[in-house]
């Protein structure tokens, strides 16, 4: 099947409640995101060895999911700097900011069509169980890139950032 959208989204940081529950929820709904056309990637400031065993701990809590989607690690967290999406108000222990818990569908045209933005302490609600994240890729593709239809559109476009 061919990909039209990515969901990228963001986790404040491994084993912590809310992004354990999304990473779960996620997993969980795989399956339907790909009947959608629609790909799946996480995104962390925590490395490769905290990603592979909080894995694991979801796999084990979550028995009847299996991740099966790609988590980026940006320990140093460059990418996510360079992307503004850390939360500048919330530290690690280390006094490096957290990232935000975000959410972004990419359409085929490498823009981004959604963002969702979390500050990294937020318990968000809606965003938890993942299942928006489907329904704005819907959404997304039904507007079709016809010019005034979405209100960042509108309001001069300049919210559109190009992936390359």
């Amino acid at each position: 099947m061919e990909v039209n959208d990515v969901i990228f989204f963001l986790f404040a940081a491994d084993f912590t409640p809310v992004c354990t529950t999304k990473l779960g929820k996620m997993a969980m709904q795989a399956e339907e995101f790909e009947t959608r056309g629609v790909k799946l990637l996480g995104f962390s400031g925590d490395d490769v060895v905290s990603h592979v065993e909080w894995v694991k701990d979801v796999e084990a809590y979550a028995s009847a999911c299996k991740v099966r989607f790609p988590i980026v690690a940006d320990h140093n967290r460059e990418v996510i700097r360079q992307l503004n999406m850390v939360d500048l108000n919330q530290k690690d222990a280390d006094g490096v900011e957290l990232p935000s818990r975000a959410l972004h569908v990419i359409g085929p045209d490498k823009t981004i069509k959604l963002s969702l933005f979390y500050p990294a302490a937020t318990r968000e609600k809606h965003g938890r169980s993942g299942a928006g994240g489907g329904v704005a890729a819907d959404d997304c593709k039904l507007q079709g890139g016809h010019p005034g239809e979405l209100e960042a559109r509108r309001a001069g476009g300049h919210l559109t950032k190009r992936f390359q």
